[in-house]
């Protein structure tokens, strides 16, 4: 498992995250630190055209990067917004569709 920090795990899967943890998780995500740690993981297997590879991150990993879109100018209310309702989304996919993961 990958841990950028012990604040806020990327990797953790969307099932393990339970009522007790979802609001901790939720503020770690706000925290900016995780950024550039995260963005030189997704560049290290950047193809010719400049694409990063997002498959070595979980859900939680790509809604954190998601929500820190450099191109983006997101106050602070939005990117709680979408942090809120990508995971409060994840949560239940797993009860809707029997997926754990956004790529399946």
């Amino acid at each position: 498992m990958y841990l950028v920090d012990s604040a806020i795990n990327v990797d953790l899967d969307i099932s393990d995250l339970i009522e007790d943890n979802i609001n901790e998780m939720k503020n770690s995500m706000l925290d900016i630190t995780y950024f550039d740690t995260l963005t030189n993981r997704a560049s290290l297997y950047e193809d010719q055209q400049g694409n990063y590879d997002y498959s070595l991150f979980s859900n939680i990993g790509v809604t954190y990067l998601y929500v820190r879109q450099k191109d983006k100018k997101r106050g602070l209310q939005t990117k709680k917004e979408y942090i809120s309702i990508i995971l409060n989304f994840l949560i239940i996919l797993p009860s809707l569709y029997n997926k754990n993961d956004i790529e399946n």
